[in-house]
């Protein structure tokens, strides 16, 4: 575990699961610039409720699969999926992690920034 020494409201109940994944990102970007990361998209679309559809259609077409963690980090075999405080995962999320560590690869659910997983 990182001991990170960083106090925000993103270390709180109170904050959301995009909030905690945004500042999760920042403190990466800033402390952990070597590290190899990436966020995966599932489920992130834009424009009007049309677009929207057409957007998920085309992204389960071309492989798009539910209950992929948010983040993976290929040098630590790690995989995390981030929540609130009262955040659930999902079938599909605890499904996908079973499998993923069936494979080998580590996986963590994260509420806060201070518990950020190296």
């Amino acid at each position: 575990m990182l001991k990170l020494g960083m106090r925000s409201k993103f270390l709180y109940n109170s904050a959301s699961e995009q909030e905690i994944h945004l500042a999760m990102t920042e403190l990466l970007r800033l402390k952990y610039k070597d590290l190899l990361w990436w966020h995966t998209p599932n489920g992130s679309y834009y424009g009007s409720r049309k677009q929207a559809a057409r957007q998920g259609l085309l992204m389960r077409k071309m492989g798009l699969r539910p209950g992929v963690p948010d983040l993976f980090f290929p040098s630590l075999k790690l995989f995390v999926e981030i929540k609130n405080a009262k955040g659930k995962c999902s079938e599909s999320q605890i499904e996908v992690m079973n499998r993923l560590e069936e494979c080998g690869y580590r996986c963590e659910v994260l509420r806060d920034v201070a518990t950020l997983v190296d």
